[in-house]
């Protein structure tokens, strides 16, 4: 994913639906994987669900650091495939903002599908480098891209709102802090011309929203705090999940923040 704010979008969503930080389950503090080894650096968050699914949540720190990372961490796949010749599944999530303006009339997401289809078939060459042998082509179904023998899964966000156009006290940039904004103004219809009176004159970036509702309301949290805040806001969090269910994010988002017992 993008960024740190995002990471702490998913850390919220994952613990408000029965996920645990996978520091608080180890006697030493200390996030380990399934296969014992240290999961720390890099910003990466680490969760145990309670049927023993593991997530890490990686931060990328910038989208031009994403190819990079989707390419690590797709090696790191196939080689815990190819080590361990179980029968676990795996799964990669590209998360982006769109970063579309609709009132403009912009309609190409960040990440087109030809762009995620170059960072697939560059995940494959490591089965090839690997095993000499060149891979069949990863097949497109059902949303998601299917690779290393159907072992591992690669799909897409992109945070977005369903409505398009100017909504008042809302980014009209399609980013993660524009669905964020959208959700609080929803729940609580007035703090949205407060916000747009606070921005008069000033930054209406998308950053700029998101920080007026966290001074104005969740100040207590902090900034990294108030993305996972708003998944405790009993108003704000089932419109979260409409939202997310109308981009076509929350099947992807769900099957993560409601693991089976």
């Amino acid at each position: 994913m993008e960024g740190v704010r995002d990471r702490a979008f998913w850390a919220g969503g994952l613990l408000q639906n029965g996920w645990q930080d996978a520091r608080e389950l180890s006697g030493n503090k200390k996030a380990l994987d399934p296969n014992d080894r240290k999961q720390d650096g890099e910003g990466k968050f680490a969760y145990y669900a309670r049927n023993d699914a593991f997530t890490l949540v990686v931060p990328c720190l910038g989208e031009s650091k994403l190819d990079d990372k989707f390419n690590f961490y797709g090696k790191e796949v196939f080689l815990s495939i190819r080590e361990h010749a179980n029968t676990t599944k795996y799964r990669l999530i590209v998360n982006v903002d769109a970063d579309t303006d609709e009132t403009k009339g912009a309609t190409n997401p960040t990440r087109n599908s030809d762009a995620i289809r170059h960072l697939v078939e560059t995940a494959m060459t490591h089965s090839e480098l690997e095993t000499g042998s060149k891979p069949p082509p990863p097949r497109f179904e059902n949303g998601a891209w299917l690779l290393f023998d159907d072992r591992c899964v690669v799909q897409v966000v992109r945070w977005q709102t369903p409505d398009s156009g100017e909504i008042a006290g809302v980014p009209n940039k399609q980013t993660l802090e524009r669905l964020v904004c959208a959700a609080i103004c929803e729940a609580y219809d007035t703090r949205s011309e407060d916000v747009e009176t606070w921005l008069r004159e000033k930054s209406r970036s998308p950053k700029a929203y998101a920080w007026s509702y966290m001074a104005g309301w969740y100040a207590e949290h902090g900034c990294d705090d108030f993305y996972r805040e708003i998944w405790r806001d009993d108003d704000v969090r089932p419109i979260l999940e409409r939202q997310l269910k109308a981009i076509g994010a929350w099947a992807i988002f769900d099957t993560l923040s409601h693991p089976s017992a």
